[in-house]
Order: C-alpha cells, then sequence, then structure tokens
C-alpha cells in the first residue's frame, strides 16, 4: 500500500507551558513537572511506540514505491497508477504503468517493443535552432516516429568537450506528435548529437511526408530479366520498406503528352535505403518530377515543386504542423497560425507576441473551412466492373469524368474486388494499378481539383 498519513494531534492544555518547580534538597537544583491546568486533549507525544510508527509507515510507502517486477500475467489488478510494473520474463525487459481511466496496463518508452525490440533515432539539435529571450531556451525538432505517450532515453552521442558541454545544458523535453521540443538552462553554442533510445518497434508510427524528386531521363537502364528499365534516385532518409504512393508533377494545368506517357509507364516505384529505385515500361523521353506522398519515415522533403502545386502543399503542410500545437504562452503566432485553445481550433487573423491568450487577434475556423478555402473540390465517378491486366495495371483515362484537369485522385468505396488494388495518376491520366488480374466491381473514384 502506499504511505499512510497520520494526523498528528496537538496538546492542548489550560496554562501551555507552565511548570512547577519542586526543591530538590540540593543547592540550585530543582524537580520540574507540568502545572498545566485542564488538559483539552492529551495530543501526540514525541515517544518510541510513535517514533517506530513513522518508521514502518516510511518503509512501508518506499516499498511500494519500488518497481514491481514479475511476469506481465502476473501483474495485480487492479494496479497503483503511482508504481512502475516490469515484466523482466522478455528481453529487452517491459514498462507498464496502470492506467485507471482504462483499467489496463500501458506500455511507457525506455523498454523495448512487445517481440523485445526497440530502435534508436539519431537526432542533431543545431546551434542556431534555439528560441527564447530567457532561459529555459527552447528547440523543436521533426522526428517522425515521435508520439505525444513516448517517453525515449536521451544519449549524447557526438565527440569532444564543447559539444558535452552544451548536452549538459539540456533540462527536459515534451514529445509532440511527429516532433519533440527540447529545453536547455542556456544557450548551447555547438550543434548537440543526440540519440534516442527505447522507442518501441511495434507501435511506431510514421508522419506523413510528401517530398518530389527529380528524375533524369538519361539514368534508364534496362533490366533485361524483368523486361523493363529501372533508375535508383537517391532521397536522403529513405529506409527500405517504407509505405505511401506516388505521382508525376504536372508541369502546367494539365500533364502534357511526354508526362502521360510517363505516367502510364511506371509500373512500380521501390523505398530503399537513401534512395528509391523507379521502374518502368519504358524509358521517358524528357526529365520529369516525382511527387511521393504517404509514410516516408525520415525521408527529406522536397524543395523543388512547380507553382500550379506549391500553394497547396504549403498550405496543407502548415494546417499539418499546426492544427495538432495547443497554444503556449511562450510562443509568438504570425498571422495566419494555427492553435488549440480550450479544445477549440483557431487561426490567427493578426501577429501575437509571447504572452497570455489575447481572443482579439484569432477567429474560430475548422479544418474543413481552411482546406475549402484552398478551393480544393471533387467529383465522383462510378466504374461498374473493371479488371487489371496481366501486368497488374490498367489506364481508365476514357473513365475520367468532365473536362478537368485533376490534381489526384482517391478511392471512394467499391462493392467487392478479387485482389489488392490503387489509383495513381494526375491530370486528365490516371491507371489503377494491383494484383495482376483483379477484378473490382463498383468502384467509386473521387477526383480532386482546384
Amino acid at each position: 500500500m502506499a504511505f499512510q498519513k497520520k494526523e498528528w494531534l496537538k496538546r492542548i492544555v489550560q496554562f501551555p507551558g507552565r511548570r512547577k518547580l519542586t526543591p530538590s534538597g540540593i543547592d540550585n537544583v530543582y524537580n520540574v513537572e507540568r502545572a498545566e491546568g485542564e488538559v483539552l486533549q492529551a495530543g501526540d507525544g514525541f515517544t518510541k511506540e510513535n517514533m517506530d510508527d513513522l518508521e514502518e509507515r516510511i518503509s512501508s510507502g518506499f516499498k511500494d514505491m519500488e518497481p514491481f517486477y514479475g511476469a506481465y500475467s502476473s501483474f495485480p489488478i487492479p494496479g497503483d497508477p503511482n508504481r512502475t510494473y516490469i515484466d523482466n520474463t522478455v528481453d529487452p525487459r517491459l514498462m507498464y504503468t496502470w492506467d485507471p481511466e482504462t483499467s489496463t496496463y500501458i506500455l511507457t518508452g525506455g523498454a523495448g517493443g512487445a517481440d523485445g525490440s526497440s530502435i534508436d533515432i539519431p537526432v542533431t539539435l543545431p546551434a542556431e535552432g534555439w528560441t527564447g529571450e530567457a532561459a529555459p531556451y527552447s528547440q523543436t525538432v521533426t522526428v517522425p516516429q515521435m508520439r505525444e505517450t513516448m517517453t525515449p532515453l536521451l544519449y549524447f552521442s557526438g565527440m569532444g568537450d564543447d559539444a558535452q558541454y552544451a548536452y549538459s545544458l539540456i533540462t527536459g523535453y515534451e514529445a509532440g506528435y511527429a516532433q519533440m521540443t527540447f529545453y536547455a538552462a542556456d544557450l548551447p553554442q555547438v550543434d548537440i548529437p543526440i540519440t534516442l533510445k527505447g522507442i518501441l518497434a511495434q507501435q511506431l508510427e510514421y508522419a506523413d511526408n510528401t517530398l518530389v524528386v527529380v528524375v533524369p531521363a538519361d539514368g534508364f537502364i534496362l533490366n533485361e530479366d524483368l523486361g523493363r528499365y529501372e533508375q535508383t534516385i537517391p532521397v536522403e532518409g529513405m529506409v527500405s520498406g517504407a509505405q505511401g504512393g506516388w505521382d508525376i508533377v504536372r508541369s502546367g494545368e494539365a500533364l502534357t503528352e511526354a508526362e502521360s506517357k510517363i505516367a502510364l509507364s511506371i509500373t512500380d516505384v521501390q523505398p530503399l535505403d537513401g534512395a528509391i529505385k523507379i521502374v518502368c515500361l519504358w524509358p521517358p523521353e524528357q526529365q520529369y518530377m516525382l511527387k511521393l506522398v504517404g509514410t516516408f519515415t525520415q525521408a527529406t522533403e522536397g524543395t523543388t515543386l512547380l507553382a500550379g502545386m506549391q500553394g497547396w502543399f504549403d498550405r496543407v503542410g502548415k494546417l499539418e504542423d499546426n492544427f495538432g500545437d495547443k497554444f503556449s504562452a511562450a510562443k509568438a503566432y504570425a498571422a495566419g497560425d494555427f492553435c488549440i485553445y480550450e479544445d477549440t481550433l483557431y487561426k490567427f487573423t493578426e501577429a501575437k507576441e509571447v504572452g497570455e491568450w489575447d481572443a482579439t487577434k484569432a477567429e474560430i475556423t475548422t479544418v474543413g473551412n481552411e482546406l475549402n478555402s484552398a478551393k480544393l473540390k471533387s467529383e465522383l465517378s462510378l466504374i461498374e466492373t473493371i479488371t487489371l491486366g496481366a501486368n497488374g495495371y490498367i489506364s481508365i483515362v476514357d473513365k475520367v469524368p468532365g473536362t478537368k484537369s485533376y490534381i489526384f485522385a482517391t478511392l471512394s468505396s467499391y462493392l467487392s474486388a478479387s485482389g489488392a488494388f490503387n489509383i495513381c495518376g494526375t491530370g486528365r491520366y490516371f491507371v489503377l494499378f494491383g494484383e495482376p488480374n483483379t477484378t473490382i466491381n463498383r468502384l467509386t473514384i473521387q477526383y480532386w481539383y482546384f
């Protein structure tokens, strides 16, 4: 059990502090006894019994604060939310806390995954990235794998006395969605390399990330075994097995004929460690830009976007960056920034300096309103039945509705399908791709445009 508090009673008497002196028979030596009159409350005295009881209660309280060790199946129900429970039957050991709201044990950071696995994430805090007029100084860095509930362990991974001293200035951190905010007691003068340890491998989620890579036309080589052309493009931070989608970035309001042929020719984009491999039916006639969208882990965001798309990506990126942030009095906001205050989404109508909340400088909004302000619209199209070819794709150019140039399409619904499939394309040219010979019934596609 937890430490048991005791209410100590005060001694209450008629004449507090009064004593009676009785001569002892020895010069200047007296016997002293209380002469307090009526005793209204005896109180708890400074006795051996009371002190022994205090020692026992303190000892029991500390004992209950010690971690509980044992198999997960042996954890007590209910648990103590103030205590740590460690499953020492797996390697590495897993740490849990009791959540009284859900009446379950929650796996916390600093241990490993459910399969005994965890990952290390390198992070660098640049010297010029710190903000604030006085301590604590802060710096927020992107960590795509991070979530609010994670509590990784920090390890200094640099070299040299200057970097070591800079690391010692860090006083703590806050984990957020795909980011971490670090705090320092003074302004570090050099970059600080850090390794985050104990991220739960089985709970990893990846932040969506859109990047654009330039694909040269002269780099494709025929793979005679596959009968297809391939080119590997370096993409910093890409990892093998990452998931996501791809598309062609158009050079105008609609795809050119050459861009349309490129979109139709690509059969696969494979994530590799530090690169992507593009596989196509024929080599492109010109250089083009490939947009990668989705959960591409730590891949560095692209910066080369054509003017027709830049505004949309900037807007969506800003919304994603800000919608999850609660208002902070320690942060300055620019006009157009977003924050959550008292569970309500606000957009700042003018710049706000560091300080308490000022309702005159912000207005209530919604995600839908902000996306609609980008003038993004959509149309639905129904395909009764369609079958992918033996090569795993089929063009649906003749089934695209209207005469508009669409920026992308999404699968809205389908009645049944004999295999997995997806959609890609832009402008007026779209392709369904997936498992060869897949048949899809009553497929509804949503086409998006400005």
